[in-house]
């Protein structure tokens, strides 16, 4: 039983260590990595943190002139302007609003403002993808729905 035991433990030991060599490796890497995407103009919350929902980024007054030119606002409701902030930074992003709470605007904004890209909107709302779409088309902002896409919804429906 110890010559079965003695293997398994030496090769315990060697997955051990490398785990540790991996570890090392992925926080030096994550620490580079937030290092070179951090904006060097975001306000430092602590290691790699940076508070989105400030108005001191180099876009702001674009989004801030863009939302009233077009959308006629003048404020953001809560927590708008941080995942606009983070989504004008290049920021990957899960936006979990409630009915109303203005997610529409989180998406519509940075991909009016001139950032790069391509902005989808994967919505299972046929009334919500049309009365989208009708109403940037009205306000100028270039978009469509694919017919394809509405089809197959109608379809599963």
């Amino acid at each position: 039983m110890e010559d079965q035991i003695r293997p398994l433990q030496t090769l315990h030991s060697t997955l051990q260590a490398e785990k540790r060599t991996l570890e090392s490796q992925l926080a030096s890497f994550t620490s580079a990595s937030i290092a070179d995407h951090t904006s060097s103009s975001s306000k430092q919350l602590g290691k790699g943190q940076v508070d989105y929902q400030s108005s001191s980024f180099p876009w702001s007054s674009a989004i801030k002139s863009t939302l009233k030119s077009t959308f006629g606002l003048t404020a953001f409701r809560l927590c708008q302007e941080g995942v606009i902030n983070a989504a004008v930074d290049a920021r990957d992003i899960v936006c979990v609003m409630p009915t109303g709470g203005g997610k529409s605007l989180t998406y519509q904004l940075p991909a009016i403002t001139g950032s790069q890209g391509l902005t989808v909107v994967v919505s299972p709302l046929l009334a919500l993808i049309w009365d989208q779409v009708r109403a940037l088309k009205e306000i100028g902002i270039e978009c469509t729905v694919s017919r394809h896409e509405t089809r197959t919804l109608r379809q599963a429906n």
